[in-house]
């Protein structure tokens, strides 16, 4: 506080105390109407240098994130704008606006707003990074690549620029550049699903299939969901790519649930089980369209732990998370074989997979342009 006469400053205090008098403090920003947090907006800046950051416009940012994470854009982008009113020269709330923008396609508007935030700060590299991204997509690349470059100079520990500055190189045939920027962002986040995906693509069109493999499948891994050419294309030239598992015929009703196996059968039921969950995560293509759903999976294994077959027994209602969940089974092969102490000459399976979105704010969007 910038401490003026006492009869101002308590004249500041009663001002506060009449505003939060009627005031629910359970409501959160989006309780206070308009009115309230523009008087409230007022008595801060009369307390406070021009240059510092205003709290109720963060306040009011975070809120408009929290309604566009549960699908409410319009009113989220309303809370977004009321913010940068609020506070003109906060970088971050310009750039959380360019991000919702960004998202929903609205590229003009968000390269004005991401060049906002970057005028206002030159650091608040997610901004410069969406911008390169939405430059891109503009048909601008030589800009979002310029945009890139200067977003790695000031944080080389940024993966996501990496992936956009090899992208870039990959569209211009100058694919072992490309491939440094890619293992250039894996450097900076070895978890980073992105960068895996670009480098199996780049991988594979030098000629380097096996290489491009485990880059393919780690991309899956993380929640990628890899092209089905390339899958093909791989599995034509890496012995150790896991085959397309045959479609199983009609439902047989009495497939042993993953989930709960029978005693009998549980120990070798469960490695299977486990052997799937780990290729199994939340698509993200999938988590940024907000789709979610329940699926089943059937499987038969034979002795010698061959996958005989594999089916979709029911839709989760997402084409991705369908396709994804299918090849997660077959990357969980080569199954175990069963042991000795089991009779059956094989194992039909039956998995449920459920997906559920959970609201809340976040930084988006994280996907690359294609």
């Amino acid at each position: 506080m910038r401490y003026g006469p006492a009869d101002r400053f308590d004249g500041q205090n009663l001002r506060v105390i009449r505003l939060t008098r009627t005031r629910d403090f359970t409501t959160g920003v989006q309780g206070v109407d308009a009115a309230a947090r523009q008087a409230w907006s007022a008595i801060y800046a009369e307390g406070h240098a021009s240059d510092e950051p205003n709290p109720l416009a963060g306040a009011v940012a975070n809120a408009g994130m929290t309604l566009a994470a549960q699908g409410k854009e319009s009113d989220g982008e309303a809370m977004l704008r009321e913010a940068a009113a609020i506070d003109p020269r906060a970088a971050r709330v310009r750039t959380m606006l360019g991000l919702l923008l960004s998202g929903q396609g609205r590229l003009p508007e968000a390269a004005k707003e991401l060049e906002a935030a970057r005028s206002l700060s030159f650091r608040e590299t997610e901004a410069r990074t969406e911008l390169g991204f939405v430059l891109l997509k503009l048909g601008r690349e030589e800009e979002a690549l310029t945009e890139l470059r200067d977003v790695l100079r000031v944080d080389r520990r940024a993966s996501r620029p990496y992936v956009g500055v090899g992208m870039i190189l990959a569209r211009r045939r100058r694919m072992a550049e490309a491939i440094t920027a890619f293992r250039g962002a894996l450097s900076a986040d070895p978890g980073y699903g992105p960068a895996h995906l670009e480098l199996a693509g780049a991988l594979d069109a030098v000629g380097q299939p096996a290489e491009a493999w485990p880059a393919a499948a780690r991309a899956h891994d993380l929640g990628e969901d890899v092209p089905a050419d390339l899958w093909q294309r791989l599995a034509e030239k890496v012995p150790s790519v896991p085959p397309l598992p045959a479609p199983c015929a009609g439902a047989t009703g009495s497939a042993i649930d993953l989930d709960r196996p029978p005693p009998d059968v549980r120990e070798y039921v469960t490695r299977i089980r486990d052997r799937i969950r780990s290729h199994r995560a939340y698509p993200r293509l999938a988590l940024d369209r907000r789709q979610g759903g329940e699926l089943q999976i059937e499987l038969q294994v034979a002795r010698n732990g061959r996958l005989e077959c594999a089916a979709l027994r029911r839709s989760s209602g997402s084409e991705i998370l369908d396709r994804y969940m299918m090849t997660a089974v077959r990357l969980a092969q080569p199954l175990p074989p069963m042991p000795p102490q089991l009779p059956q000459p094989s194992l039909i399976l039956s998995g449920t997979y459920g997906f559920r979105v959970v609201s809340e704010p976040q930084s988006l969007p994280r996907t690359p342009a294609r």
